[in-house]
């Protein structure tokens, strides 16, 4: 039934995949926060039928792929998770963005899908000590699933080599779960 279901969505829906934020691919390992999204990447990915571009800077920062016309030298600095991120909207188009353009400063986005809160506040914290010039930090939680797991989650996620997170230990059929969950629609 699931292959026949497969099958069905992908003859019919060939532009609608919505990924799961651990199969966009776009993480490397990080030696404090577990994962981190990789630098300087340009990815283009299919979202309900349109392109959502992700973009990041050499530290990794998700940036629009627009230039911001508000450069000056404050900052202002958001943490979190996916919501932050923006799984299916371009970065231009996330409430980080536009705030910081309605402000007339910079903003920063420290999104990154998965994170747990304690993860979301360290990065926060990392970023505010290394900077000079942040107006305001803030860390953006959702109700749904950072007060569910709680500060600290029992997962243990690690990266693999095509930049997936991973839920489970390697194992033998983690290559078949792998393919499952890159080509899963």
């Amino acid at each position: 039934a699931f292959l026949i279901c497969e099958i069905v969505l992908r003859l019919l829906r060939p532009g609608d995949n919505v990924h799961t934020t651990a199969s966009l691919g776009i993480y490397a390992p990080h030696p404090e926060l577990g994962w981190a999204l990789k630098p300087d990447i340009r990815v283009p990915r299919p979202w309900a039928g349109r392109t959502v571009l992700i973009r990041t800077d050499a530290a990794g920062q998700r940036i629009p792929d627009v230039k911001a016309s508000k450069t000056g030298a404050e900052q202002i600095a958001f943490a979190g998770d996916s919501y932050v991120f923006g799984n299916e909207v371009n970065a231009e188009e996330r409430s980080v963005y536009l705030l910081g353009e309605a402000l007339g400063k910079s903003s920063v986005n420290l999104g990154v899908g998965g994170y747990d809160l304690s993860q979301e506040c360290l990065a926060l914290r990392r970023f505010m000590a290394q900077k000079t010039g942040i107006a305001q930090g803030f860390l953006v939680i959702f109700v749904g699933n950072d007060i569910e797991y709680g500060a600290y989650s029992s997962k243990t996620v690690r990266v693999d080599e095509l930049g997936y997170l991973r839920d489970a230990p390697s194992g033998r059929w983690n290559g078949v779960r792998s393919f499952f969950l890159r080509h899963s629609r």
